[in-house]
């Protein structure tokens, strides 16, 4: 991926057996069970939507900006390589305007428009331990349709920040 002129906004999805609110960013990405199920960037230069996942090449970025309130995706960004120079925060930009800073707030306050909740229940659940006899303890298979779903889901999230943006 070329190196982009202008912020690219980016977004995480990511499913671990490490509790993310219990342990914090950056532990999270440091447990050995976490591994990301894909990212989604635009481009604010040309508007250009793009995914990412793990083994494909890492992105080059002169200015990346998430939404995180807890550098989450940065720390995703440095635990698979990604090269960036500087890194913003959305949240911090909308509490500085008055707005609310977790993104689903933000959304409903300012843009009127609503996280997607199934995609946000799906991705949860793929971080939940099967009880199943089978396969107790084993995280849930990541599909292809799965994962086409998370990234629906994971490009929703950033749609909300280019509106915002």
């Amino acid at each position: 991926m070329s190196r982009s002129p202008g912020p690219t906004l980016v977004d995480f999805e990511s499913r671990s057996r490490c509790a993310l609110k219990k342990r914090g960013g950056r532990n999270y990405w440091a447990d050995p069970s976490t591994e990301a199920i894909c990212a989604v960037l635009y481009d604010t230069a040309t508007q250009e939507v793009s995914t990412w996942v793990p083994g494909e090449p890492v992105p080059r970025l002169t200015c990346a900006v998430s939404h995180d309130p807890a550098p989450f995706d940065r720390f995703a960004a440095d635990a698979y390589g990604w090269e960036y120079d500087t890194w913003l925060r959305t949240s911090d930009m909308a509490q500085r305007a008055g707005l609310p800073g977790g993104l689903d707030k933000m959304a409903k306050a300012w843009l009127g428009i609503e996280k997607d909740k199934v995609g946000a229940k799906l991705t949860l659940s793929l971080s939940r331990l099967s009880r199943a006899k089978a396969t107790r303890g084993q995280l849930p298979e990541i599909t292809e349709d799965v994962r086409a779903r998370v990234m629906g889901y994971c490009a929703r999230d950033v749609e909300i920040m280019a509106e915002a943006w």
